[in-house]
């Protein structure tokens, strides 16, 4: 069988699977739990790790919205991006995974990835839903990379916005030096060398050879302008996730006129888009 009949034969087992995942949704829709139901933000706590949950209409939901939040913000910040709530139909839950990276329990910590998973695994075994679309910026967006590599199988489709792929790097970039603090703080002192294992650890440049290609698409967005998190980081991303899977779907897009932002009724636009 040729190169390109192996493509397409994958291409056409994802759809199948997607399609099946959809239907399992729908299908856990009808039986969603009656008390986990609400158009206000509401406060979980999934074994110790402490989140923020809301649902959307007009229907019941048929989706999860995972909201990452940056590099100084916790589970709280999802309630200051009114467009997250534009999605119809989903369960949008934010949760802490440490707080601000200022502390080692944050800054990409395997501890604050498995966080995630918590709140991600009593989300599914509550609701019975199984697809998680992924929303995240900047340390967010890390966050995401991160959660890609350690788990890979996690992600049905994610919108990822001005991430750090490489904290060593990043500590010789970035313009702002309130990230260069918090990183001394946790690491202890400016990285030795590109390879120091302290911020190598802590990176998706180390989780991301891990990546299996699972996701239906990965949309990793880049600003032009930005000089806190420069664009390569998500092109190096991007390079890592398809030479661990070269089939996987992950695309770039470069905002000419962009900083270091995140644009959150676009990114919603790059999940629903399919």
């Amino acid at each position: 069988m040729t190169t390109f009949a192996l493509a397409a034969e994958g291409s056409q087992m994802d759809l199948i699977l997607a399609s099946i995942q959809r239907a399992s949704d729908n299908a856990a829709a009808a039986t969603y739990p009656s008390d986990m139901l609400s158009s206000t933000w509401q406060v979980g706590d999934a074994a110790g790790e402490p989140y923020r949950w809301i649902t959307t209409g007009p229907g019941k939901p048929t989706k999860i919205l995972l909201y990452l939040h940056s590099w100084s913000g916790d589970k709280d910040q999802a309630a200051l991006f009114p467009d997250l709530l534009s999605i119809r139909n989903a369960v949008i839950i934010a949760p802490d995974f440490g707080g601000p990276n200022n502390t080692p329990g944050a800054l990409g910590s395997p501890d604050s990835t498995d966080r995630i998973m918590r709140v991600i695994r009593e989300i599914r075994y509550k609701t019975g839903l199984t697809r998680v679309y992924l929303i995240g910026a900047s340390g967010g967006g890390m966050a995401a990379l991160l959660l890609l590599g350690r788990y890979p199988d996690v992600v049905y489709r994610a919108s990822i916005w001005v991430p750090i792929y490489d904290l060593a790097a990043l500590y010789g970039e970035t313009s702002n030096n309130d990230l260069k603090a918090d990183m001394v703080a946790v690491l202890g002192s400016a990285p030795t060398d590109p390879d120091d294992m302290r911020y190598l650890a802590r990176s998706p440049r180390s989780a991301l050879p891990d990546y299996n290609g699972s996701a239906s698409k990965i949309i990793i967005n880049v600003g032009a302008l930005d000089t806190e998190v420069p664009k390569h980081h998500g092109y190096d991303a991007r390079a890592a996730m398809l030479a661990a899977s070269p089939d996987a779907d992950v695309a770039i897009i470069e905002w000419p006129t962009m900083g270091h932002e995140f644009r959150g009724l676009d990114a919603l636009k790059q999940l629903i888009l399919e």
